[in-house]
């Protein structure tokens, strides 16, 4: 018999970051960025990895910050489930309506770039 006393609690690998596809069917691939210091010269870089991560519903979109965990194997690249939604992709300012875009186009004036005749240079 088993009792309920000896039974452990597995920790599973929880990880966060930012959804960078999600063009299969019910699976995302999420791109988890970290940083690492260099061991002689301690200088820190950023280091990413991108997990394939079980998303069921198809509710994720890509710039999505999401928390995923660690599970038994999916398929031959799947180990990994999602959990839930750290924070939702930060749209644009030009998506926004009513809004002016960050961007201004100069209507039809294109810039100058027109050669200095050769009487106005210093030498000559």
């Amino acid at each position: 018999m088993i009792n309920q006393e000896s039974k452990k609690t597995i920790i599973k690998r929880t990880l966060q970051g930012t959804v960078v596809s999600n063009k299969m069917m019910k699976t995302i691939v999420v791109k988890v960025e970290r940083l690492v210091a260099h061991p002689k010269y301690g200088k820190r870089y950023k280091v990413s990895k991108k997990y394939k991560v079980h998303d069921p519903a198809n509710t994720y979109q890509i710039g999505d910050h999401v928390i995923f965990q660690a599970c038994r194997p999916l398929s031959k690249d799947k180990r990994w489930r999602v959990i839930g939604l750290a924070s939702k992709k930060v749209p644009l300012r030009q998506d926004y309506e009513g809004q002016a875009p960050l961007r201004q186009d100069y209507e039809g004036q294109a810039p100058n770039f027109a050669r200095r005749d050769d009487s106005a240079t210093a030498f000559g």
